[in-house]
């Protein structure tokens, strides 16, 4: 998650300085896509994903295209596997693409990197506390285990 986060900031730093005006209108309607899907994780997940392809277009660079997509693709597969529910807080969401759109509109690749990283910095964060909720109880510990696909029953739904 670090890396791929790594990979797009930088990626997206790139692409700020080389956008035309037409890019960087194209990666701010992304941006606002992404604020008004903000609570819905899969419409945001699948909007990251175009927004880190424009980026990737933009620079033209077919080798860190492959890589973001193995990437993202090992990480969503992961999660999906483990059938964890993320959610990022909203607010700090909301701040962090604000930002993102303030640094694209000014083409101020410090603050598109910044943004980039606080976001995936609370991705991390939020992929943790995920997965502490999701595991069961250790002996000795009172309480039944929190509700996974795993331990799920018919009776459950």
């Amino acid at each position: 998650l670090d890396v791929l986060g790594a990979l797009i900031a930088q990626s997206a730093r790139s692409a700020v300085e080389a956008a035309t005006p037409v890019q960087l209108a194209e990666m701010q309607a992304q941006v606002e896509t992404l604020v008004a899907t903000v609570d819905d994780p899969e419409l945001s997940q699948q909007n990251w994903r175009i927004l880190a392809r424009q980026f990737a277009s933009i620079n033209n660079n077919l080798v860190l295209h492959l890589i973001l997509n193995g990437l993202k693709t090992q990480f969503v597969g992961r999660l999906d596997g483990l059938g964890l529910e993320v959610r990022l807080p909203r607010q700090r969401n909301i701040e962090a693409l604000q930002a993102l759109a303030r640094g694209i509109s000014k083409r101020h690749p410090e603050t598109v990197t910044s943004a980039i990283n606080d976001h995936f910095v609370s991705l991390r964060e939020s992929v943790q506390m995920a997965l502490l909720a999701n595991t069961p109880q250790q002996p000795g510990n009172h309480g039944p285990a929190p509700f996974t696909r795993t331990n799920a029953t018919e009776e459950s739904y």
